[in-house]
């Protein structure tokens, strides 16, 4: 078994608020055999990893007091809706404090790529741009 990035995430922080997953488990109503294999980083039997639900996302987000953004990111789930344009691409980037945090908690020197799940957006959004320019500008 191999710990996940959300996994980690998970563990770093119920111990940060010195909460066993039992307590964890009670606060949030998912059961602690859960939480624990998501923080050991426990497969399915076809070894996939086990993702954690949206509701589970948001609901251990808000119980350790950490943006569910952050949560939302590292869980493999989009941040926010697709973006349309450069521009909104670009706020995702600079405003989510989901990303910014997973950069200061992994990556101190910022050298981190982005989630598999932001680029997608990206690349989803710059696909709808380019097909959107006249066919002159698309070079």
């Amino acid at each position: 078994m191999a710990e996940t990035q959300f996994g980690k995430w998970l563990k770093k922080w119920r111990k940060a608020r010195r909460l066993t997953q039992v307590q964890l488990s009670a606060e949030i109503d998912y059961t602690d055999a859960y939480i624990s294999a998501l923080e050991r980083g426990v497969k399915h039997d076809s070894g996939a990893d086990i993702r954690p639900s949206e509701d589970f996302v948001e609901k251990v987000a808000t119980a350790l007091g950490r943006p569910v953004e952050e949560a939302r990111l590292l869980a493999g789930y989009h941040a926010s809706p697709i973006p349309v344009t450069l521009s909104e691409v670009s706020e995702i980037l600079k405003q989510n404090p989901g990303f910014g945090a997973f950069i200061d908690a992994n990556d101190p020197a910022g050298y981190t790529l982005l989630p598999n799940s932001l680029l997608a957006d990206i690349n989803d959004a710059l696909q709808k741009i380019k097909a959107s320019l006249p066919n002159d500008s698309k070079k």
